[in-house]
């Protein structure tokens, strides 16, 4: 039995992906200006708090028009978006029908799972394994998708 491990290069081996590339990119529903606040750690850094909110602009795209720009097509892609979800997989609307994708796995909450969890059964996909977390009592977890 396949037991996920949340470390991406660990997971990719177990799927049979050893050659993971990661890409830095802004994802959403279609191509757009963003701005995003992202959780800085300045534990270490005298005089700053431990959790800084530092707030980036930068360009979207949607991850059917990454694909279709580079050519480049995923085996496995790994979401964690923090709230943006149901925006991302809005644009990867093509890339889920490819039976090249063979596993998808996502953080979602409670809030968004069902959507997420529907629009993958509907593409094919099964719940391979889920691993709850919680956060100041902040309840989400991370859902392994495979194809069926």
């Amino acid at each position: 039995e396949f037991e996920l491990k949340w470390n991406a290069g660990e997971s990719l081996a177990k799927l049979g992906s050893p050659n993971a590339v990661g890409y830095f990119l802004a994802l959403s529903d279609k191509f757009d200006l963003k701005s995003y606040r992202c959780v800085t750690q300045y534990y270490y850094v005298e005089g700053r708090n431990q959790h800084d909110n530092v707030t980036y602009n930068t360009l979207s795209t949607s991850m059917d028009q990454f694909i279709n720009m580079t050519h480049i097509f995923p085996d496995y892609i790994k979401i964690d978006v923090d709230g943006a979800e149901e925006s991302v997989i809005s644009g990867m609307t093509e890339t889920i029908q490819n039976p090249k994708l063979r596993s998808v796995v996502i953080e979602v909450s409670d809030k968004s799972e069902p959507a997420i969890s529907s629009f993958f059964h509907q593409a094919g996909f099964r719940i391979e394994s889920e691993h709850i977390l919680t956060t100041d009592g902040i309840i989400y977890k991370n859902i392994l998708f495979t194809r069926k």
